[in-house]
């Protein structure tokens, strides 16, 4: 499997947990379409955003540039969730993402889960959290806050949910993330589009993104 995919020059980016440990050899890049990660959790965004910029804008923004990649490559890596320090192994893939940021300066990270989402908070602010401490409920709190605006580097990070809203309490999943009375039925997909949606439109409607 290749590490990356699209064009880190693009100013939105993905980032993943780690390559599916039984499959690496046989997909082509992080995401990739053929295995059914993806379509749980982005496909559905990705659809509801591109309906969003349509309905608003007449616009479709080009995800074939979105540049993707995992945090770390080999599963076997990953710390457990209540661990503090991680290891030297995945500490050069901090250090690596950290060099990739100052490079290319994204504007949007999208992280899936709660590891990929420390993993970026400790490459922007090389101070660590065990990534336990990233419930659902803490991550939608933190999406609330991203879409606020940008940091004084011109960056927003936007956690979402990795496999957790596939499996069997997915529906609590909904509550926990979205978090809000206002929200008697919650739709994790929709909500998340919604705001994602106005956010990049509001700042990036006249940007070279668009198809």
């Amino acid at each position: 499997m290749k590490s990356s995919v699209g064009k880190p020059s693009f100013p939105i980016w993905l980032l993943g947990d780690s390559e599916p440990k039984n499959w690496s050899d046989q997909l082509k890049y992080p995401l990739d379409s053929r295995h059914p990660a993806r379509h749980n959790i982005w496909t559905p965004i990705e659809n509801h955003l591109q309906q969003y910029f349509y309905r608003n804008a007449k616009k479709s923004l080009n995800f074939e540039n979105i540049y993707i990649r995992n945090a770390i490559k080999d599963a076997g890596d990953k710390p457990t969730r209540n661990i503090m320090h991680w290891g030297q192994n995945v500490e050069s893939k901090i250090v690596g993402y950290k060099i990739l940021l100052r490079k290319y300066r994204p504007r949007i990270i999208i992280t899936f889960g709660s590891f990929a989402y420390e993993f970026l908070r400790r490459a922007k602010l090389m101070v660590g959290l065990k990534y336990g401490h990233w419930s659902a409920f803490a991550l939608g709190n933190k999406f609330k806050a991203s879409l606020t605006g940008f940091d004084k580097e011109g960056l927003i990070i936007v956690p979402l949910l990795h496999v957790s809203i596939a499996r069997g309490d997915f529906l609590k999943q909904h509550h926990r993330f979205v978090n809000d009375p206002k929200y008697k039925i919650p739709n994790y997909f929709e909500y998340v589009s919604q705001f994602l949606g106005e956010f990049i439109l509001n700042n990036f409607a006249k940007e070279k993104i668009w198809i």
